[in-house]
């Protein structure tokens, strides 16, 4: 049986707007608060695309909010490495100021390598911070499913003009 989604046109949105869509996307979460982007687009920004609190709480009267940054790499045909994961959490991470980071969400408009899938497993499994998530192409096409109209806000189907 054929789907009845058209496909996400990655093509079709640009560095600038593939970042507001991911502020968009933390925005219709409702689980992210004071989401800031940081740089302009292509800016030196040490990795830092966006900048937000996550809600966390225990479903009864506990509620803290941790600082969770976002990388985004709008790369269609170009998968992330490990080396690419490293450099930043490595590298970069020491650069930033502020409260500690407890997550990092590396988006991108491709995929990810096998090595870095691996590195980021045991990163995590490790328990070392920030909690490391991977939004791949795939996985943004799901999340961006949940909230059509961000579909045709950021004009991302070959059907939507």
């Amino acid at each position: 049986m054929k789907s009845s989604l058209n496909p996400i046109n990655w093509d079709r949105v640009d560095a600038d707007g593939f970042e507001r869509l991911l502020a968009r996307l933390l925005e219709q979460s409702h689980t992210y608060l004071r989401i800031t982007r940081l740089m302009h687009v292509n800016a030196a920004d040490a990795g830092r695309d966006i900048e937000a609190y996550r809600r966390v709480g225990d479903g009864l009267t506990t509620e803290r909010h941790e600082r969770v940054i976002v990388q985004a790499k709008h790369r269609p045909t170009h998968g992330i490495t490990a080396s690419d994961i490293s450099e930043l959490v490595c590298a970069k991470l020491p650069l930033w100021e502020g409260e500690p980071i407890r997550g990092l969400i590396y988006a991108t408009t491709g995929s990810f390598t096998q090595e870095a899938v691996r590195w980021v497993d045991a990163h995590n499994y490790a328990a070392k911070r920030p909690d490391i998530t991977l939004w791949s192409s795939h996985e943004l096409e799901a999340l961006v499913r949940k909230w059509p109209l961000l579909v045709v806000e950021f004009g991302l189907s070959d059907t939507v003009r």
